[in-house]
């Protein structure tokens, strides 16, 4: 088997009983005719060699992000399984318009398939909103296009004789032309149901302001007005160059505004799980990158709360969140979650975390899952307490390993947030000096 990732790598698995492997040596070599291969990959089921069709792999592997310079490709060549799910339009461009349109198709791919609807409105709920979601356009060319006596003819002619109804050049072919010869040559069924789906759309513009000759025309999803297969439809006028980019609008204590007036936290999380929703399936590994971003502390608190609330029926997937913030840290239920920490020492190690951190404050999880005290934490003056407790126990009775274990573990601390006139960082050195050697 090859592999379409580039690079030396290794990734170990468990399903019920069975250990799988999947890695390569990541150095790639010269086949006949001197022409580079590709990576070839080893798959193992319980230290056994086997084809990469008896392994058991996720159906789907998602990469979710909200962060222009996240390190997630775009696309993985010979990788199908693999979804994008973030700002960039490509592996090094983002594109704010391409987010909101990638959004919209994504949405209206997945609007009537399972409680899609009932999900979004669950999502609506935990930023404050109403149950209002509305998906607007422009027109463009609407003498020609956007008209009762629009006919088959004269829709191909608006393309095929483009220099007749535009300013256009006879030499000066718009893209808008290949992507109608190629509906005409692959769906000419689509042709006719483009020019009915324009008829109705015209009986719906409305002005976009009183007295303004712009007009526009939407749907609020939960009060559709267009069947899926328009839908498919209204995506092809966007392509074919005859409506704008979508506008999202969304309504809160009864005032609408649009998705990009919206803070960076509720643009992200919308936007993400709107995504998210309409491209899961069962067996997918979900990987999410700083979810935090922007998000208000309280959502960040109730951030995977809602996720397996929105997620149930997808208990066969599996969610990997990389994150810094120890508010999320603290919505974790031992019961399904699994915390692991990356400790940079002389190398980046990975640390379990076996305690379950559900309901811990702030600091606890600062000081016991980041190793960050703050100048006055309570649960590093709580842990210093009960040093000194042990300390002062007779000394024949005192049980020195236990207090070397225990101020082992402040040494891991990263006690840089301690100022240096902070008493507790002088007993703490006290401390170190007296029982480094004892």
């Amino acid at each position: 088997m090859h592999s379409p990732f580039k690079g030396k790598f290794r990734l170990d698995y468990q399903i019920g009983i069975n250990d799988y492997s999947y890695f390569n040596s990541g150095f790639k070599f010269i086949g006949v005719q001197n022409k580079e291969q590709d990576i070839k990959t080893t798959f193992l089921i319980n230290g056994k060699e086997l084809d990469r069709d008896v392994i058991e792999i996720p159906n789907s592997l998602i990469a979710l992000s909200v962060m222009l310079t996240d390190k997630f490709p775009t696309e993985i060549s010979g990788f199908p399984a693999y979804k994008y799910l973030g700002v960039k339009y490509s592996s090094n461009a983002a594109r704010t318009t391409t987010f909101v349109k990638k959004t919209v198709e994504l949405l209206f791919s997945s609007l009537g398939v399972g409680l899609m609807h009932e999900n979004i409105s669950k999502g609506l709920k935990f930023l404050g909103y109403e149950n209002f979601l509305f998906i607007s356009y422009t027109p463009r060319h609407k003498r020609t296009i956007f008209q009762d006596s629009l006919d088959i003819k004269t829709f191909e002619n608006f393309f095929l004789r483009f220099w007749e109804y535009t300013n256009r050049k006879q030499e000066s072919k718009p893209w808008s032309l290949a992507v109608f010869e190629k509906i005409k040559s692959n769906n000419p069924e689509k042709i006719p149901k483009l020019v009915d789906l324009c008829k109705k759309l015209k009986t719906l513009f409305q002005p976009i302001m009183l007295g303004s000759r712009s007009e526009y025309f939407g749907f609020n999803i939960f009060d559709p007005i267009f069947s899926n297969e328009e839908l498919d439809l209204i995506a092809n006028l966007y392509s074919l160059d005859l409506i704008s980019y979508p506008t999202i609008t969304f309504k809160k204590q009864t005032k609408e505004f649009d998705l990009e007036e919206s803070s960076s936290g509720e643009y992200h999380f919308i936007a993400g799980f709107i995504g998210l929703l309409a491209t899961l399936k069962s067996n997918s590994i979900v990987l999410i990158d700083e979810p935090e971003n922007s998000l208000h502390p309280n959502w960040q608190m109730k951030y995977i709360s809602f996720l397996k609330g929105i997620l149930k029926d997808y208990s066969s997937c599996h969610f990997i969140i990389a994150t810094h913030s120890h508010f999320m840290v603290s919505d974790l239920n031992g019961s399904s979650s699994n915390l692991n920490v990356l400790r940079k020492k002389d190398k980046i190690e990975a640390e379990n975390i076996p305690s379950n951190t559900y309901g811990w404050s702030a600091e606890e999880v600062l000081l016991n899952v980041f190793q960050t005290p703050s100048t006055r934490n309570f649960y590093l003056s709580d842990q210093l307490g009960e040093i000194f407790q042990l300390v002062s126990e007779e000394p024949d009775k005192r049980n020195v390993a236990e207090i070397k274990r225990r101020i082992g573990e402040l040494k891991k601390l990263d006690l840089s947030g301690l100022s240096k006139e902070d008493p507790l960082k002088d007993v703490i050195n006290q401390l170190f000096t007296k029982f480094e050697n004892a």
